[in-house]
């Protein structure tokens, strides 16, 4: 089976592809944020909101994001070592067969219209779910970071307020305000803060 170089050109596609996603997994969920955040913004805002909702929920485990980017990069180079591998068996077919119209037809339908449909389909579903993922992970822990560092410098019942405010976020505009209280009161303070994880 490994001796025939369709299934070596599949696996061999599957692995690159693995490799691929999971090394530029961060640059990619960042730019996707972004643009999904634009969308949601000028589109969508259901799924714009849904983020920060996501995050008001409190912080994801970190390790938790990356079995979960595992999965879904083994799960893409697999699919797409599959896909391949299909295309290049039902060509081999193809040539073995006789000429029968519709069976041809309905072969070039599934080969060149259904897998990758259904390829794609996969990958933004993907996509969409370590982006919100990753997302939350990312505001969470700025908004923790930061409310420890500005901690000292509010009152016992401001802390409690910040808190609350962020476990009640449910759009883009909540969670700019509270970006926008955390540094006014940073600079009053004079207080240096980290830099936002998610803009």
């Amino acid at each position: 089976m490994f001796s025939d170089p369709a299934v070596r050109k599949s696996i061999f596609a599957g692995i690159i592809t693995s490799i691929l996603v999971i090394l530029f997994i961060q640059p990619i969920l960042g730019l996707i944020g972004k643009v999904m955040n634009w969308l949601g913004t000028n589109l969508y805002e259901g799924f714009s909101n849904s983020l920060y909702r996501q995050a008001a929920l409190g912080l994801n485990e970190r390790y938790s994001f990356i079995l979960l980017g595992l999965f879904h990069s083994s799960m893409i180079g697999l699919l797409t070592g599959a896909t391949i591998a299909i295309i290049i068996f039902r060509r081999e077919e193809e040539k073995k067969t006789s000429f029968d119209g519709d069976k041809i037809i309905k072969k070039i339908l599934f080969n060149r219209i259904v897998i990758p449909i259904i390829l794609i389909v996969t990958i933004f579903c993907s996509f969409t779910t370590l982006t919100d993922s990753f997302a939350s992970l990312q505001m969470n822990a700025s908004f923790n970071q930061r409310l420890t560092i500005i901690a000292p410098s509010l009152s016992d019942n401001e802390e409690k307020a910040l808190k609350a405010q962020w476990a009640s976020m449910r759009n883009r505009r909540d969670y700019e305000v509270i970006v926008s209280f955390i540094e006014k009161i940073a600079n009053d303070k004079k207080i240096e803060l980290p830099k936002l994880l998610w803009k």
